[in-house]
């Protein structure tokens, strides 16, 4: 899952954007992802969350704010994209007009 985030600086006041976050599974993608961030002096605008999607939504969507997912791609296994979609969507992170980009959830397909 990768997503464009837009929510309040620490004074409260609204920030263009947090960035992009990226979650991934594997921890060895976690540190190639990482490195080629830094390699590209891009961390301080993208940021890669290591596990499962399932437990670090939540954590992302009180991070950014309500309302701050303004674009999101998700690449999944078919059989737990709509769980991980309906988290996304009861945790109230979209933004007013999201965009969503999805990749490889029909299973078989």
């Amino acid at each position: 899952l990768g997503s464009w985030l837009a929510g309040r600086s620490e004074c409260g006041r609204p920030r263009r954007h947090l960035g992009v976050v990226s979650l991934e599974v594997n921890p060895v993608h976690v540190c190639i992802a990482r490195h080629f961030l830094d390699l590209a002096r891009l961390a301080g605008l993208a940021e890669v969350k290591a596990g499962q999607a399932k437990d670090i939504l939540p954590r992302v969507g009180e991070e950014a704010g309500l309302h701050a997912c303004a674009f999101s791609f998700m690449d999944h296994r078919g059989t737990i994209f709509h769980q991980d979609f309906a988290l996304l969507e009861a945790s109230l992170s979209f933004a007013p007009v999201p965009h969503l980009v999805t990749d490889n959830t029909l299973n078989p397909g």
